[in-house]
């Protein structure tokens, strides 16, 4: 990844750890308990390697058909 991109992506990250910790602030002072905060973890695709990925395994042609 270049630095450029390492940049967004670290700046996308804090970003919405930032906003996960208001969030999580206001859950517990409004009486919520941890097993009612934990969830599944957020998951970030890596649109290069998703786009890869879907053109390696791409509709296979014939000389049959």
């Amino acid at each position: 990844m270049a630095e450029d991109q390492k940049k967004k992506h670290a700046e996308m990250i804090n970003a919405h750890r930032a906003a996960m910790g208001v969030l999580r602030k206001a859950h517990f002072e409004a009486g919520g308990d941890l097993v009612s905060w934990r969830g599944r973890g957020n998951v970030y695709i890596d649109k290069q390697k998703q786009h890869s990925k879907y053109k390696c395994r791409g509709r296979v042609r014939s000389d049959k058909e």
